[in-house]
């Protein structure tokens, strides 16, 4: 079962959980393959439609695992463009999470339910992983927790592949 990761990040954060999921599956015997959606602009938070340079192609996992920031209390447009350019998304499960630096319910909610609704995925086979927070000068939040909520539904899905 092929595992991949698709994130978009812009600071480094939203990477930085998809690095750590990477670890946390292959402490479980898994691997997966991490891709990066990237804009052609690299101030893509001034463009109502950024343009991509990086299109990662998702029909190959199994399981795909999809992480974006908030930007403005919403998904980001760069997500939102490739989510339109690639879907529908037909993996088994599909896991996704969102990053940003407010409480999840400033915006990290609402970005994950976009990222479901734009995937075309049916809601049975999506797991809604977790909203991490990067408030300033403080201490991230909640990725422990997210991480694992990964690596569980991950699993759960390799059990009933069985």
């Amino acid at each position: 079962m092929k595992i991949g990761i698709v994130v978009h990040s812009q600071t480094g954060h939203t990477l930085g959980i998809a690095q750590a999921i990477e670890k946390a599956l292959k402490e479980e015997t898994l691997t997966a393959d991490i891709k990066m959606v990237v804009a052609k602009s690299k101030k893509p938070w001034k463009e109502s439609q950024p343009g991509l340079s990086e299109i990662p192609d998702p029909k190959p996992y199994d399981v795909l695992i999809l992480g974006a920031p908030v930007w403005g209390f919403r998904l980001s447009l760069v997500m939102t463009e490739y989510l339109y350019s690639v879907r529908p998304l037909n993996p088994e499960t599909l896991i996704i999470f969102s990053t940003g630096a407010l409480h999840k319910w400033f915006g990290g909610i609402r970005a994950m339910k976009k990222m479901a609704a734009l995937s075309g995925v049916p809601d049975s086979k999506i797991v809604k992983a977790g909203s991490i927070r990067f408030p300033r000068n403080k201490k991230p939040k909640y990725i422990n927790e997210t991480i694992q909520n990964v690596v569980k539904s991950v699993q759960e899905t390799l059990f009933v592949a069985k």
